[in-house]
Parts: C-alpha cells; sequence; structure tokens
C-alpha cells in the first residue's frame, strides 16, 4: 500500500449496480503519487463493452481532463467492470465520497474481494486491506 498521506493527482469514477452505494455515495475520488502511477494505473485498466451487473461496473468523469497519454489509452472503453479490475484498486488512493450513507466504495471492494477469494479458495484466510484517503 501507498505510504503518503495526501495522492498529487486524482479524478473520479462513478460506480454503477454494486449493492449498497446510489447517489449519495457512488462517486469516489481515485488517488495518485505522481503521473507515471496514473499512467500507469490508465495502462493497466481492463475495459469492456458488457457491463457487469452482478458486482457493478464503473465510468471515468472528465477523461478530459486527465493528461493526454492517458485519454490516448482510456479513449478505447468507456465502460470498466469492478472486478475485471479489482487487484488495480490495490494500487491507488481511494476517497469514499459517502456523504449520507455508512457505507463506501472501499467498503464495496473488500466485500467483492473477500467473495470472490472464498468462491475460488476457501482455504485463503488473508484480505486485502483497501487503502481509503478521507
Amino acid at each position: 500500500m501507498n505510504s503518503i498521506s495526501e495522492p498529487q493527482l486524482k479524478f473520479q469514477i462513478t460506480i454503477y449496480n454494486a449493492i449498497g452505494l446510489n447517489d449519495n455515495n457512488n462517486k469516489p475520488l481515485l488517488g495518485f503519487r505522481d503521473n507515471n502511477h496514473l499512467f500507469n494505473f490508465c495502462k493497466k485498466l481492463q475495459g469492456t463493452s458488457e457491463e457487469d451487473n452482478i458486482h457493478g461496473y464503473f465510468e471515468i468523469n472528465n477523461v478530459h481532463l486527465l493528461p493526454k497519454e492517458c485519454q490516448k489509452i482510456l479513449c478505447k472503453y468507456n465502460i470498466f467492470n469492478i472486478i475485471d479490475n479489482l487487484e488495480l484498486f490495490q494500487e491507488v488512493f481511494i476517497a469514499n465520497n459517502n456523504e449520507e450513507e455508512v457505507i463506501g466504495f472501499t467498503d464495496i471492494l473488500l466485500d467483492i474481494d473477500n467473495k470472490n477469494r472464498l468462491s475460488n479458495n476457501s482455504s485463503i484466510t488473508e484480505y486485502n486491506c483497501f487503502c481509503s484517503i478521507q
């Protein structure tokens, strides 16, 4: 996990069809240490043309505000399934926007990760901890 307290770069995503998220808590900010961290994240993102209505999916808000090299990578897709990018979320800072809700995006990620690990291998006892900035 990253150890710096405040990321230098941020962008917002909007989450759809994730149980527990609604208009009050479905727009977290993702934070990055520097341009390289952001660029590598964009390069690793797995886009899709089919929405995952079981685990949820997300869109990146205001792609046009990202650096040009990130825009070029991301222009291929508009939709990204959470489950396809679950491990990638461990590499970024996440600021929940749970204004009126107790639950935030990091809770959803942890829940999906736990269910995914248990369904793939019931002997796994370690769980990932998602970093959150507030």
